[in-house]
């Protein structure tokens, strides 16, 4: 008898295999991948706008109105450019653009605040959350598809 040399290696199907495989699972994580990389984002949002509260509640105290965002200055522009990921100091945020409004009523009188954070840049394929607000109340808001689940 004439021993068989044994193969070493893959066949191509077992290698086909392992393709479809990870070709799956990729199929399948990238989608949740990308939901928790948009959630990450929305994070920082909500976490600049509570902190231009306080920035507008310091304000407030000092000068006994609310600010616009040139009035309330460094303070500001310093919370911005913390979620200003690429450095370019425009004032945003690379997923989120920022703004105040010291008078959301139109009264003339600068007794209340809104702030705004609406998507931006990747982030405005996150339709489930596409605005968030809050005010000087402390009330929360958000437009989009799932709002019940921004805040």
């Amino acid at each position: 008898m004439i021993p068989v040399r044994l193969a070493k290696g893959f066949t191509l199907i077992e290698l086909m295999i392992t393709l479809a495989v990870m070709a799956i699972v990729v199929a399948v994580g990238y989608p949740m991948y990308t939901d928790q990389v948009l959630k990450s984002h929305r994070v920082d949002a909500k976490s600049v706008l509570m902190q231009v509260a306080l920035v507008q509640e310091r304000f407030y105290v000092v000068n006994g109105t609310y600010g616009t965002a040139v009035q309330l200055g460094a303070e500001y522009t310093n919370v911005i450019n913390g979620v200003d990921r690429d450095g370019d100091g425009d004032g945003n945020g690379d997923y989120y653009t920022f703004a105040v409004d010291e008078d959301p009523d139109n009264n003339a009188l600068t007794d209340d605040f809104l702030l705004t954070a609406a998507t931006a840049g990747a982030q405005t394929g996150d339709a489930d959350c596409a605005t968030f607000t809050i005010d000087q109340t402390g009330a929360r808001a958000a437009t989009g598809a799932d709002t019940d689940n921004c805040w």
